[in-house]
């Protein structure tokens, strides 16, 4: 039975928990994850694990890390002014929030204290610093796929986090309906009816025309 290797796209299901046993991420029971091994979406842990495993194998292994979200440094915690945050944002410990543009390098960062006007972030990431325990099973091998690999960084980029949606496709509204606040409201536009966005307004207006 062939083996899994780099490059392969494999159902895996998996569970990752730190040292202490608290289970950080897992797959549901139903849903196997579909991964094409090296391509570094996923924590390297995780695919690594999976590469010389045959369907139906598992295997367990400790992440250090190093090879996770990295050591835990001291000096990405700093100290910034309130006047860097926009004004209608009100600094909240454990408030996390986007510094900067992705496309330029931005970073995550959390409020650790809030004093006055004096604001302490914290840029590293949350689990900086933790060894991962990490189970994986392989389910499936699949077939190769020429499209498959462009539709994994598609979905990759429209679940990145990070990306502020008013850079990218749509309103900016976070309904995710597609439409730009510089044109007018194409007809597969999907704002429900609790977005208050300019698309929905305009679409409604439309069709209030249209019946007139």
């Amino acid at each position: 039975m062939a083996k899994a290797i780099s490059g392969d796209r494999v159902l895996i299901h998996y569970r990752v928990a730190l040292n202490s046993g608290d289970i950080i991420d897992l797959s549901p029971d139903n849903e196997p994850l579909e991964v094409i091994l090296g391509v570094g979406r996923y924590l390297a842990g995780i695919e690594n694990a999976v590469v010389g495993l045959e369907p139906g194998e598992k295997r367990s292994v400790t992440v250090p890390s190093a090879e996770a979200f990295g050591e835990r440094l001291d000096d990405m915690v700093q100290e910034i002014g309130r006047e860097l945050f926009p004004e209608d944002l009100t600094p909240e410990v454990g408030q996390t929030f986007h510094m900067g543009s992705p496309e330029q390098g931005g970073m995550m960062l959390t409020v650790v204290a809030v004093d006055g006007e004096r604001v302490v972030v914290d840029a590293n990431h949350p689990l900086a610093g933790e060894d991962l325990q990490v189970d994986v099973a392989l389910i499936e091998i699949l077939p190769p796929d020429p499209d498959a690999l462009l539709r994994y960084i598609q979905d990759a980029a429209e679940n990145d986090p990070t990306l502020d949606p008013e850079e990218g496709d749509g309103c900016g509204c976070g309904c995710g309906c597609g439409c730009n606040h510089d044109d007018e409201c194409h007809d597969d536009c999907d704002c429900d009816e609790d977005c208050d966005c300019d698309c929905r307004a305009a679409t409604g207006e439309a069709e209030e025309a249209a019946k007139s």
